[in-house]
């Protein structure tokens, strides 16, 4: 008899939560809306979304309908792009020596440089595994909205897609493929993000509130000036408690652990 009620309680309860439609945008609903959007045009509203929602969705996942291209985690520190530009990530097997890490850096960060985020697709593992999928790792600038964190992972979630096309296809993903697809993507949503902003807010959806990072992280600002007066080398150090920064040639980069 307890189980049968223990059952029915669990019943319920995902029934309600089933019902509810939220009017922010997590990682799982955004998944859906930009997806959706990208396929047929169609702008979701909350409602609409709400009976698409998996109650319970893996933190992280980066979904194009029903299928899982990826992974992706916001609000990490600089340095974890840093080790995936300057010693590679495992997807040709070799770090591709005919790109120093700091003019890697530059490119990046060139690309990004209107952005209030930054961020770089790694792919490791054997193909076919879970973990051969991309994982896109999502630097926040200091003073990103919630605007920008949809952004941010809208934009990781197109690179995401084109990446595991290629990889199903047997394609190369190394730096200059990756590269060139995260600036080609940026393209794409300098064109059109603004107008699918205005779209789901006429739509009911909540683009002040932030829900896509789900725990404390990390924020970096692009600091102009002398980079002796912060670094001289392309490793953190640390100034004070909670700050840290970095030096890439012409371009220097300070560090905040942000509290949510």
């Amino acid at each position: 008899m307890l189980v049968l009620l223990l059952a029915i309680h669990l019943a319920t309860n995902y029934k309600a939560v089933s019902c509810v439609a939220m009017r922010t945008l997590n990682r799982h609903r955004t998944n859906i809306v930009i997806s959706w959007f990208q396929e047929t045009g169609i702008v979701l509203t909350p409602k609409e979304v709400s009976k698409r929602e998996r109650v319970l969705e893996k933190s992280g996942v980066l979904r194009w309908g029903n299928s899982v291209i990826g992974f992706a985690d916001v609000g990490v520190q600089f340095a974890t792009i840093l080790t995936s530009l300057i010693e590679g990530d495992g997807t040709t097997g070799s770090v591709d020596h005919d790109a120093s890490g700091s003019r890697r850096i530059q490119e990046l960060a060139s690309i990004f440089h209107k952005e209030k985020y930054l961020f770089w697709p790694t792919t490791t593992g054997r193909r076919g595994s879970s973990s051969s999928l991309p994982r896109v790792h999502i630097c926040l600038k200091t003073g990103a909205s919630a605007n920008d964190q949809v952004r941010a992972w809208s934009h990781a979630l197109n690179v995401a897609k084109e990446l595991s096309r290629r990889r199903s296809r047997g394609e190369h993903n190394g730096y200059y493929e990756r590269i060139g697809l995260v600036q080609a993507t940026m393209g794409e949503m300098e064109k059109t993000f603004a107008d699918v902003a205005k779209r789901l807010a006429e739509k009911g959806w909540d683009l002040d509130t932030a829900c896509i990072e789900t725990r404390s992280g990390f924020r970096v600002a692009v600091l102009d000036g002398k980079c002796d007066a912060v670094s001289t080398d392309l490793r953190y150090k640390p100034i004070t408690d909670g700050v840290v920064s970095t030096t890439t040639s012409d371009t220097a980069y300070r560090e905040d652990k942000k509290m949510v």
